[in-house]
């Protein structure tokens, strides 16, 4: 159960980008986490509404998400991050940004047209209409660049109550993955001597029992030589008695 838990706050820390148990406990960078958190679901709900009439708008909008997620507005990347990014971010943001103006002109394509043909065909009341649209897409195009670049941190900021607490956290779970580690190979090392004791009893007691049984074997052995000696022996003497039994008789005397 604890894994499982574990895995779902690690699932939740780099979607959301910042370790939510944390970031709680930071009140100035939590009420500016949910402000460019705000801002960036606007910029997808926008994304989307311009996009809604293709085939892959959802595709677009989960895009947008994940690159203001994981890259643009990641939290935890600026906090213990050693680079910041900026260019980078930029050119991604600007590139965003030149397609939701696209999208949204495209989606109002009759305001461009109109105000292309009221400066093209000079009249009057078609002439100040241009003006308004021309307004109107130039306050699209500054909204979009303001809106776009809010949510992306551009600069590291390690100097936060959230990215101090957030090192140390990681510090922490690092020494405990270390304790752990060592924890195991000192069990591991523990184990390996006393299967290493268990092997040297099992070697020194079959040493032992191979002894004994070659000494038995070397016993027997032995005996039996002795009685092979002992029978020839015998044998040797009855051969003598049978020849010359006066002989025999003789010596015993």
């Amino acid at each position: 159960m604890k894994s499982i838990l574990n895995l779902i706050k690690m699932v939740t820390t780099i979607l959301c980008g910042a370790d939510m148990s944390i970031l709680r406990l930071c009140p100035e960078d939590k009420i500016d986490y949910i402000k460019k958190e705000f801002v960036i679901f606007t910029i997808v709900g926008i994304t989307i509404y311009t996009t809604q009439t293709t085939s892959y708008w959802f595709l677009y909008g989960v895009s947008v998400l994940l690159l203001y997620k994981l890259f643009l507005s990641n939290l935890n990347l600026i906090s213990i991050g050693n680079k910041s990014y900026s260019f980078l971010k930029r050119i991604i943001s600007s590139i965003l940004i030149i397609g939701l103006i696209f999208s949204l002109i495209k989606e109002k394509f009759d305001i461009l047209a109109y105000t292309i043909y009221s400066f093209v065909y000079i009249d009057v009341e078609d002439y100040y209409d241009g003006i308004l649209n021309s307004m109107l897409i130039i306050l699209i195009i500054i909204c979009a660049f303001a809106i776009c670049y809010y949510p992306v941190r551009f600069k590291l900021n390690k100097d936060t109550l959230y990215a101090k607490t957030y090192k140390q956290y990681l510090n922490i779970e690092r020494i405990k993955a270390e304790e752990k580690i060592n924890d195991k190979l000192n069990k591991q090392t523990q184990q390996d001597e006393i299967q290493k004791n268990i092997n040297k009893q099992i070697e020194q007691e079959v040493e032992k029992e191979y002894i004994n049984k070659l000494t038995t074997e070397i016993i027997d052995t032995r005996m039996r030589v002795a009685k092979l000696a002992l029978a020839k022996w015998e044998e040797e003497q009855k051969k003598k008695v049978n020849e010359n039994i006066d002989e025999y008789i003789n010596n015993l005397e």
